[in-house]
């Protein structure tokens, strides 16, 4: 079920398998911000990744000694979530165990994803609760995927992305999905990563600990931009595809990340992985923000 809220700026529009956001439209001119999901190409628009990040080393992980298995970027984003709430300016949805979930993923949780619309900006919040009687471990995360070119006549190597800061931070690679120890100088005092089909060769670009909080999907046209708020998440991937259809790039806030290849695969153990004792919450937030000249 698709649910449609608006506000004098902008229109967005969430499905309730995945609670997966799947159209953000400028009420201005209609200008729509989203990939909408080409199969051909890539058939989601912005799925949301719990409770792993990434993909585990051969789809499978361990707790207390009993062997699970997991698909890449978890379960949440293919499972019907429950519309609990709706506002002029807000959706809310809830996800909870039950057990189809034990099965994948021993512990009891709720997964609630909210969307609120504030003036040209849209609040995307993510809470996990503590269902269970113990500590629960798990990582969530988002991968938004944004038109690029936004508008007719452009070209995809004509935006950039703009970090908040200058920095000198380095792009780790995954070597079929799993994070490796490669990696490679990416900013050296600087700020800007320029868009092309081939820097995605290599699959995405994955930071650790970045400095800048924000970052914006500018084009040298300077018509629009988006500015992407991950203030809270410690992991940034920036993916798209090599492909000349893939007129798209995702710009992807993360608490946590894909398996090391060197993986003894426990989950306890696990690179970014949150712990959160019984009766606690964890939350997180990130922000779309649309930016007219």
């Amino acid at each position: 079920m698709v649910s449609l809220i608006k506000n004098e700026f902008l229109t967005l529009k969430v499905e309730s398998k995945g609670a997966e956001m799947i159209s953000l439209k400028d009420n201005m001119d209609s200008t729509e911000y989203i990939w909408q999901g080409d199969p051909s190409v890539w058939n989601r628009h912005a799925p949301i990744l719990f409770p792993i990040v990434g993909k585990l080393k051969d789809n499978k992980y361990k707790i207390d000694g009993t062997v699970y298995e997991m698909s890449q970027h978890g379960f949440a984003r293919d499972m019907e979530f429950n519309l609990t709430e709706q506002k002029d300016n807000r959706l809310k949805y809830e996800l909870k165990s039950d057990e189809e979930t034990l099965k994948k993923y021993p512990y009891k949780f709720k997964l609630t994803v909210e969307y609120i619309l504030n003036k040209n900006k849209v609040d995307v919040v993510y809470s996990v609760d503590n269902a269970d009687k113990k500590t629960i471990w798990f990582s969530i995360g988002g991968h938004p995927g944004f038109r690029c070119p936004m508008f007719e006549g452009e070209r995809y190597e004509d935006y950039y992305l703009k970090f908040e800061y200058k920095d000198t931070a380095y792009r780790y690679f995954a070597d079929e999905g799993l994070v490796s120890d490669r990696k490679a100088l990416c900013f050296n005092n600087e700020y800007k990563l320029f868009l092309s089909r081939d820097i995605f060769n290599e699959d995405a670009f994955i930071f650790k600990n970045l400095k800048s909080k924000k970052v914006v999907l500018k084009s040298v046209n300077k018509r629009r931009e988006i500015e992407f708020d991950f203030n809270g998440f410690p992991y940034l991937g920036i993916w798209s595809k090599p492909d000349k259809e893939a007129n798209f790039v995702c710009i992807e806030p993360w608490c946590g990340i894909a398996d090391n290849k060197e993986t003894d695969g426990n989950f306890k153990n696990k690179e970014g992985i949150i712990s959160l004792n019984q009766d606690d919450k964890f939350n997180c937030k990130y922000s779309i923000k649309i930016n007219r000249y």
